[in-house]
């Protein structure tokens, strides 16, 4: 199995743009699918609490990131639907749907 994921060949559920770079990160396998699942680096991009990839590595690897009521370290962790996320730190809270 192959540990990158090209851009353009990434799942139509994820709401990327397409032709920008060419690489994204690509989920662990865990409990959700890859189709069903988007890493916590992407997620932490999406809600606007970080701009870049590295920026979401530093927050996640402060342990200020919490995912169904535990801290997560990998960037490349899944996080799949209804599955909670916390930011103590600002006090916020989304829910994946």
């Amino acid at each position: 199995m192959s540990r990158h994921l090209k851009r353009l060949n990434a799942p139509k559920s994820w709401t990327i743009p397409r032709r920008t770079t060419k690489y994204i990160v690509k989920p662990l396998p865990g409990a959700h699918t890859l189709t069903e699942s988007i890493p916590i680096a992407l997620v932490l991009r999406w809600i606007g609490y970080a701009q870049t990839a590295s920026e979401s590595k530093k927050i996640i690897h402060s342990h200020n990131v919490l995912v169904d009521g535990r801290r997560l370290t990998d960037p490349k962790e899944p996080v799949g639907l209804l599955d909670s996320i916390s930011l103590p730190d600002s006090n916020e809270h989304y829910r994946v749907t």
